[in-house]
């Protein structure tokens, strides 16, 4: 009886498990319209709400492992990491794009972990770590916004800031190994955040401001 029990569980345990990846996928679908998965690592050249249906690893040739060449995308990896071999780079988002959204995905052990040069883009709800002889995020874009994100245990800087008007904060930037954060731009603001580093904040540029 005890063993009967027991497998009856485990069904109604699997049959739950189905159902809440149902769900969840149901749940995107309703949000957005148009949903692309990606299942490896991608150049994406069109707007539209991209989804990470699995873990990704390596990088494509061009040294990137995700790279994002278009405005109004918004990129949710859905809880999963992208996985570098201390080389290249996680996500690559180019000069021409902006608008960009990447949100809940984990990053972990690329050169760099995060590339952007364009403007106007948010990093939310994200974990940036172990980058190896890199920065975790190299911001050269302006108007980027970085919220409830860990940055931590980067071989070098946890964000390296050479643009303007970035806002960061409700973030934990900590165990970096070069500084928590360089600003060499200007008008940054930093608020409600955790840092506590190798070097704490390095600052050269002007009008920058950091609270709490």
């Amino acid at each position: 009886i005890l063993l009967l029990v027991v497998a009856i569980l485990l069904v109604i345990l699997a049959g739950e498990v189905g159902l809440s990846a149902a769900h969840q996928a149901r749940a995107l679908t309703q949000q957005h319209s148009n949903v692309t998965y990606i299942t490896g690592p991608i150049n994406i050249t069109q707007p539209g709400y991209y989804v990470l249906s699995t873990n990704l690893a390596g990088t494509q040739s061009a040294g990137y492992c995700i790279g994002i060449f278009a405005s109004n995308v918004e990129l949710n990896g859905n809880g999963h990491t992208l996985s570098g071999s201390d080389s290249g780079t996680g996500i690559y988002v180019s000069s021409d794009s902006s608008n960009v959204t990447i949100e809940n995905i984990s990053i972990t052990s690329y050169s760099t972990e995060i590339s952007i040069s364009s403007s106007k883009d948010r990093i939310v709800n994200c974990t940036i770590s172990y980058s190896y002889w890199g920065d975790g995020i190299d911001i050269t874009g302006n108007y980027i916004t970085i919220y409830n994100s860990t940055i931590a245990y980067n071989n070098w800087d946890g964000l390296r800031i050479t643009g303007n008007y970035t806002t960061i904060s409700n973030s934990d930037i900590s165990g970096n190994y070069g500084d928590g954060i360089a600003i060499t731009g200007s008008n940054n603001i930093i608020s409600n955040s955790t840092i506590a580093n190798w070097n704490g904040i390095a600052i050269t540029g002007s009008n920058n401001i950091i609270s709490n």
